[in-house]
């Protein structure tokens, strides 16, 4: 799925401000400004070899046995591993009802999966140990 072209635009829904933003060349629309920081990481990480390469939102996992309520989960970073293993990195600054059971359902219906939810946590610590190496947003 593609996302609707009204959510394609700039601005500030509550204390989240989203918009375009120039990854390596490459003019992307992100949700968040932790969004793009990660992003700018994990280029960073692509630019040093240490992961071949990364995406973002490009797989929605769908759970086929659900009939109601979330039936498809679409994590924020697919990764591919320098040994062409693929892990998913999903950015989150809290936890919401509807984040909780996403994450839930995919432990369940797909539980070869990687997935791994970089909080606030370690979203700061990413941000303290190299922003005098990588040109994060502010």
């Amino acid at each position: 799925g593609r996302m609707p072209k009204n959510i394609l635009t700039e601005g500030k829904y509550k204390n989240i401000v989203h918009g375009w933003y120039d990854i390596n060349g490459i003019r992307m629309f992100f949700r968040s400004k932790w969004e793009v920081n990660y992003a700018l990481y994990l280029d960073f990480l692509k630019n040093k070899n240490i992961i071949k390469d990364w995406k973002y939102e490009n797989k929605v996992f769908i759970f086929d046995k659900i009939k109601f309520g979330t039936r498809s989960y679409r994590p924020d970073f697919q990764i591919i591993n320098n040994d062409g293993g693929i892990d998913y990195h999903e950015i989150k600054g809290w936890m919401t009802k509807k984040s909780n059971v996403q994450i839930k359902r995919m432990k369940k219906f797909y539980p070869k999966i990687n997935l791994l939810i970089i909080d606030g946590k370690i979203y700061h610590d990413i941000i303290h140990k190299l922003s005098g190496l990588v040109a994060f947003i502010k």
